[in-house]
């Protein structure tokens, strides 16, 4: 490796202890070979390793962790709905062309629907009652016959 490289992963990842064996190995090689990147991760580590390791962890208080998870469920939660969101919306705007043609013609057909059924339900009324009426008239033309026609509307219209 080079030197800019070694110098890349000591300030990176090698004082973390964040790299695989085989680049460990490698970068430690370099090491003991280069003095100037020997002398750079020695100073690294002074500057920006040594001072954390004697500081001792503060314990957050119990009612901050409680805000904390709290934040990061709502954050969870909403993140749930948003990819729920994304993934419909998704799939619609993929389709755009033909989901606005379907709602087109979805619309289209509950219009007529709404629209004739009850106009046929009316005339269907209307039928019911000019079909009753149908009925009676020339029922009561038969009862006439009879002489059960005592009214004078009976007279006057048969």
């Amino acid at each position: 490796m080079k030197c800019k490289q070694i110098k890349e992963l000591v300030l990176t990842d090698y004082l973390d202890d964040q790299v695989s064996k085989e680049q460990k190995q490698s970068i430690e090689e370099h090491l003991t070979q280069c003095t100037a990147c020997r002398e750079f991760a020695a100073e690294a580590k002074e500057v920006l390793k040594n001072p954390f390791e004697s500081v001792q962890p503060i314990k957050a208080p119990d009612h901050l962790w409680n805000k904390i998870e709290g934040a990061i469920e709502k954050h969870r939660q909403e993140s749930l709905i948003q990819k729920a969101w994304d993934a419909l919306s998704g799939t619609f705007a993929a389709h755009k062309p033909v989901f606005a043609l379907s709602t087109v013609a979805a619309t289209i057909l509950l219009l007529v629907a709404v629209v004739k059924i009850p106009a046929w339900q009316t005339q269907t009324a209307a039928n019911d009652y000019l079909n009753e009426q149908f009925e009676y008239l020339v029922y009561s033309d038969d009862q006439t016959d009879v002489g059960l026609s005592d009214t004078w509307v009976d007279e006057y219209f048969l």
